[in-house]
């Protein structure tokens, strides 16, 4: 069962139990940040093969970015409505909402992507995909460790592509973290963003 300022029943990610309650809590999004870093220095040389694949984690509407906000989103909902908790449900429209104003902000800054265009900073998919994979890691965190494993491939596809700079990525990501964490963590009724405004209006 959920409790809405718990996670699912099944216990913590592996290896988590024996860790302080703080790192326990950062520890993946921490390990995937690195990793993402690791990772887009070694971008910096292209491949055709690698390439192609950057662009099937990352660029189509049938990438694994997009497959995998679909099946968190869809998750989230589903669980909600079988177990009648509402609450559970808007947290996915409160972090959607919040990375779609800190990135619509952060595209007003005039830094360019590697191809000259315009609009570089920050990296929306680093952005979007950590702040699910921490949404998931409260909620579900059996399966947080693959979607923070898909969340820094998919940062590292956008600098291999030549979509951002590393830099746009990784701080993309950090902003990212800082959403999910919010969103994850955020008072049952309060939320981040959407709940108050939604109050305020009625």
């Amino acid at each position: 069962m959920i409790n809405e300022t718990n996670h699912i029943e099944g216990g913590s990610a592996p290896g988590t139990a024996a860790l302080h309650p703080i790192i326990a809590r950062y520890r993946q999004p921490l390990i995937a940040y690195v990793v993402l870093g690791s990772a887009c220095l070694w971008a910096i040389i292209p491949t055709h093969l690698v390439c192609t694949i950057g662009r099937v984690l990352g660029e189509h509407w049938y990438s694994i970015y997009n497959c995998m906000l679909l099946t968190a989103a869809l998750l989230i909902f589903m669980t909600a409505r079988k177990l009648k908790t509402p609450a559970l449900a808007w947290r996915v429209w409160d972090l959607a909402l919040c990375c779609a104003i800190v990135s619509l902000i952060g595209k007003m800054i005039p830094l360019q992507r590697p191809d000259g265009a315009a609009h570089g900073f920050p990296s929306g998919h680093a952005l979007t995909a950590f702040a699910a994979a921490c949404l998931l890691m409260k909620l579900y965190p059996k399966v947080s460790p693959y979607a923070f494993a898909i969340a820094a491939l998919v940062g590292w596809s956008r600098v291999e592509i030549r979509e951002h700079y590393m830099y746009q990525v990784m701080i993309g990501a950090l902003i990212g973290i800082i959403i999910g964490m919010a969103a994850a963590h955020a008072k049952e009724g309060s939320g981040v963003l959407l709940p108050r405004i939604l109050r305020r209006r009625g």
